[in-house]
């Protein structure tokens, strides 16, 4: 390991504070859940006169406010916990370097491991530009991949049939970036 700066594990620290940040966002955004929920059930249950225990005074000094507060716990929960939008990791892929150079992700009509298999590709900002190729339209490719469609090809060789596991994916990442930094 060398401490100089630029190196590769500069980017893989940028990649690794990225993804702990998005984890942070989804434990927040699942914390604002739950109080939002509280705070909803607590909300019902004043309203419909339910006494489970006394409430504070300032409790029923705020009564106008509960409704808009728990919306805006709701609201910012949900800002924590959205996906982000296509355009956003794109824009993340053009500035995180990327230990390869073609993406290919074979796909076929009606499949919905493919759906679940190419959004787990789209979330991975280390990946370059994903090529999708529908295997309907082309009888050699039905031939070669049939049924384990989805497949995802990588610099020219075939990694994962019958989708992907993002820690695999995330493992096969972090190994090729290892290996180049050591060649």
């Amino acid at each position: 390991m060398t401490d100089e700066p630029g190196t590769q594990e500069d980017s893989l620290s940028d990649a690794e504070a990225a993804a702990f940040a998005q984890r942070m966002n989804g434990w927040l955004g699942t914390i604002l859940m739950v109080l939002g929920s509280i705070l909803a059930v607590l909300i019902f249950c004043d309203r419909a006169e339910m006494h489970l225990f006394d409430m504070p005074v300032f409790w029923h000094q705020m009564r106008p406010f509960h409704l808009l507060v728990c919306l805006m716990i709701f609201g910012g929960a949900a800002a924590m916990l959205k996906t982000p939008r296509p355009e956003a990791v794109a824009a993340r892929r053009m500035t995180i370097h990327s230990p390869f150079s073609r993406v290919r992700f074979y796909t076929r009509q009606g499949c919905h491991l493919c759906d679940e298999t190419l959004s787990i590709l789209r979330e991975e900002a280390s990946l370059p530009e994903i090529e999708i190729i529908d295997i309907d339209s082309n009888d050699q490719l039905q031939r070669q991949f049939g049924e384990s469609v989805p497949v995802i090809e990588i610099d020219g060789r075939i990694r994962f049939r019958g989708g992907v596991q993002p820690l695999a994916l995330r493992r096969l990442i972090e190994g090729t970036l290892a290996q180049q930094s050591r060649s």
